[in-house]
């Protein structure tokens, strides 16, 4: 019985551990993404197009859920101007206020390194993802799909009516 609760303790202290490098790697919450990759259109755009790539969804129907994951590094340059780093939001108003804001004009281009992102999930179904960069000199969209966007609005306002994410850890599917 003693050999057990010194297991006990033993594998107990390794998972804090462990959990706790993974958060001074990843961050807090930690966020496990074991989704698989949306389809993306292949549409053409042309230099200077404005693009608003959540019109295309009905927040107004079924079960919505969107993610803004931002990494460590991304948040330490707005940590006074966003809420949080890990945020989510069902609230319909919220959704369609954000689908209102996501104007962008096509750059033609593509960023290097984007580390954060922005995910929307339809009764539980990934529907889609984009990476995001959201500075106070810089924001827009990044994916395979278009490349660099550039926002037309601020971005960080309709982010900031997302909420907090409590949970340690977060599995997308």
């Amino acid at each position: 019985m003693r050999y057990l609760k010194r297991i006990m303790i033993i594998v107990c202290l390794l998972f804090i551990v462990c959990y706790g490098l993974l958060v001074l790697t990843l961050g807090y919450p930690v966020v496990l993404n074991i989704s698989s990759n949306v389809q993306h259109s292949t549409i053409t755009y042309i230099k200077g197009q404005t693009i608003s790539p959540l019109n295309s969804f009905d927040f107004n129907s079924d079960e919505w859920t969107a993610y803004l994951l931002i990494s460590n590094d991304d948040y330490k340059s707005i940590k006074g101007d966003l809420i949080g780093s890990k945020l989510v939001t069902k609230e319909i108003s919220v959704l369609n206020l954000l689908k209102k804001e996501c104007a962008f004009t096509y750059t033609d281009g593509d960023l290097s390194t984007v580390t954060s992102s922005f995910v929307l999930y339809r009764n539980g179904n990934k529907v889609f993802e984009t990476g995001i960069v959201i500075e106070k000199s810089m924001q827009g969209f990044q994916s395979q799909e278009y490349g660099w966007i550039t926002a037309k609005h601020n971005l960080i306002n309709a982010f900031n009516r997302f909420d907090k994410i409590k949970s340690p850890m977060i599995v997308l599917k």
